[in-house]
């Protein structure tokens, strides 16, 4: 399972959600300072890590806030450095580019960063395992984006100009490379229904939608 960001735009209100396989768990700021949580089923445990989620950012690392979810779910925390390279970074985004900047940060010497790759075999983590994996897209956007596209009918259409968000595709280059299927450990095994050279540049996306 997994967690969600919420936010209403008109309001300027935050908040995420975060499930396991029967319970959600459903964090908001309280207007005063601290965060309000709710539980359904109602009662159960509301207690959650206080560097993830605080009243002005709520931080998602595939790892759950809440204690309860992480549990029920036998959650780790296989990447590490994402949380303490969030913290560090996260006051510093100020506007589009820079919200860019920081979901596609990577440090050379710890593939198994923010936007990350498994297949490397090295990095900061408690799992060691080598995998062809990583970050295969990034998305960024912000609450005046997304009032430029309230008036939308949400009907698909192909020739529709609407756009909303910025996503780049690709996995994050190490040494000037990214991941290429070709040059990897795994090249004898067949390609299915992905690009050789998995890399690409911030698009902003096209909704077609009108």
């Amino acid at each position: 399972m997994n967690g969600y960001m919420v936010v209403d735009t008109k309001t300027g209100e935050i908040g995420s959600v975060e499930m396991s396989y029967k319970n959600f768990v459903f964090f908001k700021p309280d207007g005063k300072g601290g965060v309000a949580v709710t539980t359904k089923p109602q009662g159960l445990n509301t207690a959650y890590d206080h560097e993830m989620v605080q009243p002005d950012y709520m931080i998602g690392i595939n790892y759950p806030a809440s204690l309860l979810i992480r549990e029920e779910l036998k959650s780790v925390d296989n990447r590490p450095a994402r949380r303490r390279q969030f913290l560090a970074r996260i006051g510093g985004v100020k506007d589009i580019e820079s919200a860019k900047a920081l979901i596609t940060y990577i440090d050379p010497q710890n593939p198994l960063s923010i936007y990350g790759r498994w297949d490397l075999g090295y990095g900061d983590t408690p799992t060691p395992k080598t995998i062809p994996d990583g970050a295969a897209d990034a998305k960024a956007i912000s609450a005046n984006m997304i009032k430029d596209v309230f008036a939308l009918k949400g009907v698909l259409d192909t020739e529709a100009t609407s756009k909303a968000f910025w996503m780049k595709f690709g996995s994050p280059s190490v040494k000037g490379k990214p991941f290429i299927w070709s040059q990897s450990q795994w090249k004898g095994q067949k390609l299915r229904n992905v690009p050789d050279r998995v890399a690409g540049d911030w698009t902003f996306l096209n909704l077609y939608m009108r």
